[in-house]
Formats: structure tokens, sequence, C-alpha cells
């Protein structure tokens, strides 16, 4: 049986125990690669992505300005679930409770550093680090799923509720004998205009459920992109046109066709549309382009609007973020929809926003070869 393979991270300001740390390993029959810091700050910074770099980090409780306990206390906080071999100069059972409550996965006094039990209690603390780890992520999971079903609940009752209260108050209007006829129809029109709104939310979430699950089906044809931002573009016009928008498309001459299911990528780019009509009103230019990148085809919506914050542009495709940041704005789905569709075609989306000067979202489709 070929001896185990680690990368461990030893962290302790003393020269001497160091030393004797890296004598105990090398003759414990374990093949270790190891690396050292002497400071809390040099260990965030080995640490900085985290990530699964090392298998276990052998900490000693005495640090220069913080205590190896607040230390261990601190990784566990900032989610670094790396398996921790807590070791102390002292043999003590509150210091090891205390160590063990913080988070550290075992606990070794530098008395017993002999190379079969600090093999020993390496393999004890990585197995018993890795089973908290797979535990904590769980629980993350768990935590996620019950927030995702709280922030479910509540956008949902919160989308649904503006619509039926304007059918219940158009059907208290449409029930008097006495309603002008012309009021009739206005009402009429606004019960069909509230029904669009309660099913446009249902169907985006049964889309959603269907991308997260991988059943969104996708029927692919032939289609020239041209046809298809044209066929956008007239779709939109009128909207796009009310709200202050000239809406241009702009095609390179190169760009041919893609093999795509029409319905979905037209779903797509009224979504992208209708997201800039509703943000940049009134600031002139909206342009719908593609073009040829490799045996790719780029289609970009451009808007000359308010721009995204920076730090929002990495979750503008995560379901229901729209709604926590602004709460009457919509399920916030849109984009969640527009991402899974794309990628169910093989493609990519993307979005470059600078505050103050507008909007791209860009997304990638396979090309049609010739």
């Amino acid at each position: 049986m070929s001896p185990e393979s680690w990368h461990i991270l030893l962290v302790d300001d003393d020269d001497v125990d160091r030393m004797a740390v890296r004598r105990t390993l090398s003759s414990s029959g374990l093949q270790v690669t190891l690396d050292e810091a002497v400071t809390a700050a040099e260990v965030f910074q080995r640490l900085s992505p985290p990530g699964d770099k090392y298998d276990c980090l052998m900490i000693d409780c005495y640090l220069p300005g913080v205590s190896g306990l607040e230390l261990i206390r601190d990784l566990r906080a900032r989610g670094i679930w790396t398996p921790i071999l807590a070791v102390t100069g002292r043999d003590d059972v509150a210091i090891e409770k205390a160590l063990i409550g913080a988070g550290a996965s075992d606990y070794m006094p530098k008395q017993d550093l002999h190379p079969e039990r600090l093999a020993r209690r390496l393999r004890y603390a990585i197995r018993v680090g890795r089973a908290e780890a797979e535990q904590a992520a769980a629980l993350r999971l768990a935590q996620r799923a019950v927030q995702d079903r709280d922030d479910l609940l509540s956008i949902v009752s919160h989308d649904l509720r503006n619509p039926l209260n304007a059918i219940r108050i158009a059907a208290d209007e449409l029930a008097d004998p006495q309603l002008d006829p012309e009021e009739r129809k206005v009402m009429s029109a606004a019960v069909q205009r509230a029904l669009r709104r309660a099913e446009r939310l249902i169907l985006d979430l049964l889309d959603v459920s269907r991308i997260e699950a991988g059943r969104l089906q996708i029927n692919k044809v032939a289609v020239a992109v041209r046809d298809l931002l044209e066929q956008a573009r007239g779709e939109h016009a009128l909207l796009s046109r009310e709200a202050g928008l000239d809406l241009q498309v702009k095609i390179d001459p190169d760009v041919g066709a893609v093999l795509v299911d029409r319905e979905r990528i037209l779903q797509v780019l009224g979504n992208l549309l209708g997201n800039a009509v509703r943000y940049a009103k009134g600031t002139g230019k909206l342009v719908l382009g593609a073009r040829t990148v490799g045996n790719l085809v780029e289609i970009s919506v451009q808007d000359h609007g308010p721009g995204i914050p920076v730090d929002q542009l990495p979750h503008v495709f995560d379901r229901f973020f729209q709604a926590r940041q602004q709460r009457r704005a919509g399920a916030g789905l849109g984009l969640a929809i527009v991402k899974g569709i794309v990628e169910a075609h093989g493609g990519t989306a993307a979005v470059t926003s600078e505050v103050g000067k507008g909007t791209c979202f860009r997304f990638t489709l396979p090309r049609l070869a010739s």
C-alpha cells in the first residue's frame, strides 16, 4: 500500500518548533508537501482564494498578534473548512475543549510529537475535517433551499397580488348593470392585461423549474440570424417607440444562420429588450446587434440607460436577484431564464455595464456551418 500524499500548511512562529515538525514528518512514512507560515495574515494570503489547496492546517496555539484559537474561529467564520490539527505546548482538557469548540478537527500536545503519533493524528484530523466540511456544505445547501423557498413564496405572492387585485376591482365594476359601455370595455381590457401578467409569471416559474431540472425542451431548426432579429424588432418596435427609444438592428454581413429553437431565442430577445425598455426609457438609441466570433454568433442588446453598479454585475443572472434589489420590478426571473435557454443551446450569456453610460447584454450561439 502506497503512503498517503498530503499538502499541509504549518502555522507556527517558532523556528525550532517548525524544524521539529519537519523532522517528525520526514520520519512518519507520509508523503507530505509542507508549506510554512508564521502569522495569521500569511495564512489568509495562502488560502486566498478559498478552496481545497491544503489537506490540513497544523496551527500552533500561540502566534504573534492572535492566538491559534482566534485564528481557527476566524477561519471557520469565513467558511474555510480545511481540516485543522491544533498543536499546543500544554496538555490541558480545557484547552482541548476550547480548540475543538472553535472548529479544530483534532488537537495534539507538542510533547506527543512522535512520527507514528503525528501520522495517526493527521489521518484522524483529515478524516474528521473532511466529514465536517461535507456536513457544513450540506447545511449551506439546506439553508439556501429554505431561503429560496421563502423568496419564492414572498416574491410570487407579491407579484400575483397585483394582477389579482386588478381583476377583483374590474370584476366589481363589471358587475354594475349601470356601467357605461365604454367603461365596460376599459374594465374588460384591464382584466385581460392582469391575466396576461399572471400567466407570464406562472410560465416563467415553470421555465425556471425546467431549466434547473435540466428538462427544458429545445426544438432546433435552422434560422437566419437576420430573420430572428428583425422579428424581435417588429415585436418590440411600438413599446420601444413609446419609451422614447429608437430600436435599431445592426448585423454583420457574414453572420448567416444558427441552429436554434426559434421561439426560445425570441423569448431571450424579448426578455432582454423588455429590460432595456423598462430601464432605459428616453435615453435614445437601443441597438440589437449580431456578429461572428469564430464558430459562434454573438447577439447583443445595447442600451444607453443608467447602467448597473459593478457590485451587482456578477449576480444579474441569478434568479430573484432583481426582485431582491428592487422590490417592485418583477419576480427577477427573466435574466435567469435568458441564461438557462442560452446554455441549453450550448452558448453563454454575459453582461457589461457602466453606471451612467449604459448596459450591453451579450449571448452566443453555435454558428451553423455554411
